[in-house]
C-alpha cells in the first residue's frame, strides 16, 4: 500500500508492520523524499466485506488444504460453478471462439 507523506506529500514506503488484531495492521512508513524522510505510522483495518466466499466452497477449501488441492480443482468438484457467470457474463461474443476456427 502506498501512502503520501503527511508533511511533504511525496510517496512513502513501508518499513515494517505488525498485526494488532486479525482485522487491523499497524504499518510504519518513511517518506522517500530524501530532504524530508518523515517517519510515521498508519493503521489499516477491514472496514466491511464486500463479498464473502460461498459457504460450500469455503468448507471444501478448509477440508482439502491438507490434500494440497488447488481452488480450481475444488470448485470444479462442486456444483458452485453452475451458479457463476464468467468474467464477461453470458453476453460475451467470444464464448465459443474455439469452435469458430
Amino acid at each position: 500500500m502506498a501512502m503520501k507523506c503527511p508533511v511533504c506529500g511525496h510517496i512513502a514506503h513501508t518499513r515494517s508492520s505488525e498485526y494488532c488484531s486479525s482485522k487491523t495492521k499497524r504499518s510504519y512508513l518513511q517518506c522517500k523524499n530524501i530532504y524530508c524522510s518523515c517517519t510515521f505510522s498508519v493503521l489499516e483495518s477491514v472496514d466491511y466485506i464486500i463479498r464473502r466466499p460461498m459457504a460450500e466452497l469455503a468448507i471444501k477449501m478448509i477440508e482439502n488444504t491438507n490434500n494440497h488441492q488447488t481452488i480450481k480443482e475444488i470448485s470444479s468438484s462442486t456444483k458452485i460453478n453452475d451458479r457463476c457467470l464468467g468474467k464477461y457474463g453470458s453476453n460475451n461474443k467470444l464464448i465459443n471462439r474455439q469452435s469458430e476456427k
